[in-house]
């Protein structure tokens, strides 16, 4: 469910997109509740030096984490430069291998690019919240150990 964030973490959360070049101001800006979490976490810890999407994702969400370091090795990008795909399914794309074909009308409706960190991280976050490692089960030896 859509919902407009307020005023102060609105303006935040924008600074923060606006100046890392992932927004541009004509955007709608609309935050659903499952993925408030990341803007805020960054925030905070934006105080403390460490405002990276992955930092936050490593504190407050240590399982998906570690199921990017299964699936991913934590990387969004290949050696090339590219966007980083499963090597059992190309549609797996990015940090947390969003599957593209699975998640598709999702990802548009939330209006969420997985080949941007901070989405594919995003959404991501809504997913494990949804539907808990579900997603990733194909590589539940390597992070549940």
């Amino acid at each position: 469910m859509k919902k407009l964030i307020s005023t102060p973490l609105r303006v935040l959360c924008l600074a923060i997109l606006f100046t890392s070049g992932l927004m541009i101001p004509t955007y709608r800006t609309y935050v659903y509740d499952a993925v408030d979490i990341l803007p805020s976490v960054q925030a905070q810890e934006a105080s403390r030096g460490a405002i990276s999407p992955v930092e936050a994702l490593k504190a407050h969400y240590p399982q998906l984490y570690a199921i990017a370091f299964c699936e991913s090795g934590l990387r969004q990008f290949d050696s090339n430069g590219s966007i980083l795909q499963g090597r059992v399914d190309s549609a797996d794309i990015g940090f947390l291998q969003i599957n593209l074909d699975a998640h598709k009308k999702e990802l548009q409706s939330m209006g969420l690019n997985p080949a941007i960190l901070e989405d594919n991280i995003k959404f991501g976050i809504w997913l494990y919240q949804k539907e808990g490692v579900r997603p990733w089960e194909a590589s539940k030896k390597c992070w549940q150990a």
